[in-house]
């Protein structure tokens, strides 16, 4: 599977809550150089704000490294058209709402917050890209038609695509 391969090719995993304990990457960095950290379609499930973890990754990764986030796009294509429609992407009023711990989206990010976060961590140098992925695993076959044919151009409006991800240089 993947992780024995990554793990065969020197690629070492840690199993921690980054969002209440970021000492390890501090700890990570005493051993040597981190050249990339990334968070992908984890920090909007958290509970707790994400600021410690990443400005503990950002000031950590060594010059030339990168941080690399990845989130769902709060306001896609697809939830604009819904919204218009009066219906909504969130998890079911019952699973939020009638459980004890809730494990859906908290806070999903648009564009203007992941230009904040970078703002706020001090990066200088970043790029924001837009990607389409779910559509292609549709069960109905006209929405992976249309995934397809409508990825690339939305590729060149990030603001609109179902994904987005903030890559952020460490100079």
């Amino acid at each position: 599977n993947l992780i024995n391969y990554l793990k065969d090719k020197g690629v070492k995993f840690l199993n921690k809550d980054s969002s209440i304990d970021t000492k390890y990457i501090s700890e990570i960095k005493t051993n040597g150089e981190i050249s990339v950290i990334s968070s992908l379609h984890s920090i909007e499930h958290w509970h707790f704000s994400p600021a410690n973890f990443l400005n503990e990754a950002f000031s950590n990764i060594s010059y030339g490294g990168k941080l690399i986030l990845a989130f769902p796009n709060n306001a896609n294509l697809k939830k604009r058209l819904l919204a218009i429609l009066g219906k909504t992407q969130w998890s079911k009023f019952d699973y939020w709402f009638d459980n004890n711990y809730f494990r859906g989206h908290v806070r999903e990010p648009n564009i203007s917050d992941l230009e904040l976060i970078s703002k706020k961590l001090g990066c200088k140098k970043k790029i924001i890209y837009g990607r389409n992925f779910i559509a292609n695993f549709s069960p109905y076959p006209l929405v992976r038609v249309f995934a397809k044919l409508f990825d690339l151009p939305l590729r060149c409006f990030p603001a609109y695509c179902g994904d987005l991800y903030l890559v952020m240089y460490k100079l």
